[in-house]
C-alpha cells in the first residue's frame, strides 16, 4: 500500500495554469515535498547507524535543546506541553541534520536539477535584459516610450516644461524611470487587445472575426496575457509576420468608434508598430526562438533515442550545446541574419524553421541595428546559460 510520504516522494511536477492561486499551491507542494524528502534521507541514514551513534546524536541534540532553553533549570520549568514539543522538534533536527549529510555524498550531477521551460524563459530574460541596456550604453534613442494613461499625462507635462526652460520635478522624473517600453510591452499590449485572458476585456470575437474576413483564415494571437512560455517570441514573430494587417485592424477599430479615437492601450500599440526601435527588438526575439527557444524546449519534450522519456539530469550535454550554439551566432551573426537562414546551421537541433516567413518579413522592414541588438541579446543569454542556478534536487 502506497502511502502519502512515498506519493510526495515521486512527485516532480504539477500541471497548473499560471494564476497567482495555482503558484501558491505549487510552492507549498513544494516545499512539503522537501520537507519529506529530508525526512525520508535522514531517517533511512539513521537507521544505518548503531544505536550507540544514535545515542550520542540524541543527547547532543539534548544538550543544545536544554542551553537553548536557558539551562537545565529553566528547562524543568517548562510545561510538560511545551517540553513534548521541543523534544519532537529536536528529533526532526536530528533526522534533518543526517539528511545533509546524505546529501553531500550524492554526485554533483545528481544535486542539480530543474525545470527546462523555466531555464528557457529565465535565457530570454538575460538577452532581453542585455539588449534593454544596449540601447543606453551606446546612447542611441531606444523604443518608444508605453506609459500607462496616468503616467503618460506627467510625462506630458514633463516635457512641456522642457520646453518652457522649467525644472524638471523629482516625481516626474521616477515616472519617466518607470515607464516602460520595447518588444515585450508590445506583446504585452497586444495581448491583452487581441486575446485577454478576462474575456470581458479586449476584442477577442471581434478581432477573430475580422480576421478571417479580411484575411481569410483564423487566428489565434499567441496568449501573453497568461504569460506563457515562448509567448513573448511567438508574438513577436506573429506582429512582424502580420505587421500590415495588425495595423489595419487598429485602423478599422478607430472608425467603428463612436468617437473615432483609439483608447490608450490601443494608441500605444499604434505607436510601437509604427517605430523602428520597437520593432527591431521584437525581431530579435522572433529571431531567438527560431534559432534556440523552440528546438530547445521541443528538444527537452522529446523522448531520448532509446525511446524512454528524458529526465532533467540528463540534459547537461543538451545545455553544453545551447551556450556553443549561441556562441557560434554571436561569432557568426550572419548565418541568422543573412537572406535565406539555412536552418541546418542557424537552428539550435538542425531543425525546419517554426516560422519560415519571418525571416523575409524582417528583411523587408530594414530595421536599424539588428547585428549589435542580436549579437548583444544572445550575449545576454549565453550568460544565464552558462550561470545558470539549476534548483536543487532536495
Amino acid at each position: 500500500m502506497i502511502g502519502l510520504v512515498d506519493i510526495l516522494i515521486k512527485l516532480t511536477e504539477m500541471n497548473t495554469d499560471h494564476c497567482a492561486k495555482e503558484k501558491k499551491d505549487a510552492y507549498e507542494m513544494e516545499e512539503l515535498k522537501k520537507w519529506v524528502v529530508n525526512q525520508h534521507l535522514g531517517e533511512e541514514a539513521m537507521l544505518e547507524k548503531s544505536l550507540q551513534e544514535i545515542y550520542r546524536l540524541q543527547m547532543d541534540a539534548q544538550r543544545k535543546m536544554t542551553q537553548a532553553a536557558g539551562g537545565q533549570q529553566k528547562w524543568e520549568a517548562l510545561p510538560e506541553a511545551i517540553k513534548s514539543e521541543k523534544r519532537a522538534k529536536m528529533v526532526e533536527n536530528v533526522v534533518q541534520e543526517l539528511r545533509k549529510g546524505v546529501f553531500e555524498l550524492l554526485d554533483p550531477n545528481e544535486k542539480r536539477a530543474g525545470c527546462g521551460c523555466h531555464k528557457d524563459l529565465n535565457t530570454v530574460q538575460g538577452g532581453y535584459i542585455a539588449m534593454e541596456k544596449w540601447w543606453k550604453e551606446h546612447h542611441v534613442e531606444g523604443p518608444v516610450l508605453l506609459a500607462n494613461r496616468d503616467n503618460d499625462m506627467v510625462l506630458e507635462e514633463r516635457n512641456q516644461a522642457i520646453a518652457h526652460g522649467d525644472e524638471v520635478a523629482p516625481t516626474q522624473e521616477q515616472v519617466l524611470n518607470r515607464s516602460t517600453c520595447g518588444a515585450i510591452k508590445t506583446a504585452q499590449i497586444a495581448g491583452a487587445i487581441f486575446n485577454h485572458k478576462d474575456d470581458k476585456k479586449g476584442h477577442h470575437d471581434f478581432f477573430r472575426d475580422w480576421w478571417k474576413k479580411h484575411i481569410g483564415t483564423s487566428f489565434t494571437f499567441p496568449d501573453t496575457s497568461n504569460n506563457r512560455f515562448q509567448s513573448y517570441c511567438y508574438a513577436s514573430a506573429a506582429l512582424l509576420l502580420y505587421l500590415e494587417f495588425f495595423q489595419q485592424f487598429l485602423e478599422h477599430l478607430c472608425i467603428t468608434k463612436q468617437n473615432g479615437k483609439l483608447n490608450h492601450m490601443e494608441s500605444n500599440l499604434w505607436k510601437a508598430l509604427h517605430d523602428s526601435a520597437t520593432l527591431s527588438e521584437l525581431a530579435i526575439l522572433a529571431l531567438y526562438g527560431e534559432a534556440v527557444s523552440y528546438p530547445y524546449v521541443k528538444a527537452i519534450r522529446s523522448t531520448s533515442k532509446s525511446g524512454e522519456k528524458q529526465n532533467m539530469l540528463d540534459l547537461g550535454p543538451l545545455h553544453q550545446k545551447v551556450s556553443t550554439h549561441i556562441r557560434a551566432i554571436i561569432a557568426n551573426s550572419s548565418n541568422l541574419l543573412c537572406e535565406n537562414p539555412c536552418f541546418n546551421i542557424a537552428s539550435l537541433e538542425g531543425d525546419e524553421w517554426q516560422h519560415p516567413d519571418i525571416f523575409k518579413s524582417i528583411r523587408d522592414l530594414d530595421l536599424p541595428y539588428l547585428e549589435e541588438l542580436l549579437i548583444a541579446f544572445f550575449t545576454g543569454a549565453d550568460g544565464h546559460v552558462s550561470h545558470q542556478n539549476f534548483h536543487q534536487v532536495v
